[in-house]
């Protein structure tokens, strides 16, 4: 049996200044396009902001739709270290 998925994905960013930027990003996946109901749709945006140097914080926002109705929000905050 031949399976065709298909994975379509939109990023961008916007820069406001050197220690701030807004994102936004898209995905759309369809892991089987012969079954229905399989897909998942996220929409994740939120910022990126530099703290310190070496040290980025990223508050997010995530929904995800998945192709049967089933709606997920959640908020995440994301760390980078670089050293």
């Amino acid at each position: 049996n031949d399976i065709t998925s298909q994975i379509i994905c939109v990023y961008g960013t916007y820069k406001i200044s050197d220690k701030l930027s807004l994102l936004a990003r898209l995905d759309q996946v369809d892991v089987n396009k012969s079954v229905n109901n399989d897909g998942i749709r996220a929409f994740i945006s939120g910022v990126h902001y530099g703290l310190e140097k070496g040290l980025t914080v990223a508050p997010t926002f995530k929904m995800t739709t998945h192709e049967g109705g089933k709606t997920e929000n959640e908020i995440v905050v994301s760390f980078q270290f670089q050293f």
